[in-house]
Order: structure tokens, then C-alpha cells, then sequence
């Protein structure tokens, strides 16, 4: 029997495309980045957020 809601994995990335390839380290890295600009976040460390 299929199961649709948690089909067997094809890989055991944890970023996986549609098809269900594992994503390159590169593009998963680039698009990560834009997203850091895109939403001015900062690069911040645990021992560095004030409480």
C-alpha cells in the first residue's frame, strides 16, 4: 500500500526538490543569502543576543 502522506524517501537529504532529489549545497547557499538581504537580518551568534 502507498502512503501519499509520507511516501519513502528517496534520499535522506533533508532539503529535497519536488522531484525528490537531495538540493545542491550552492543553490540551497544562494537562495538562502537573497533571503538574508532581502529580510536585513544579521548574522548573530547565541552568546551575542541580549536578554
Amino acid at each position: 500500500m502507498c502512503d501519499r502522506l509520507q511516501p519513502e524517501q528517496a534520499t535522506p537529504a533533508l532539503l529535497v526538490s519536488p522531484r525528490g532529489r537531495r538540493l545542491r549545497y550552492n543553490r540551497v547557499w544562494s537562495i538562502f543569502h537573497r533571503l538574508l538581504i532581502q529580510t536585513e537580518l544579521t548574522g548573530r551568534t547565541a552568546g551575542s543576543i541580549q536578554s
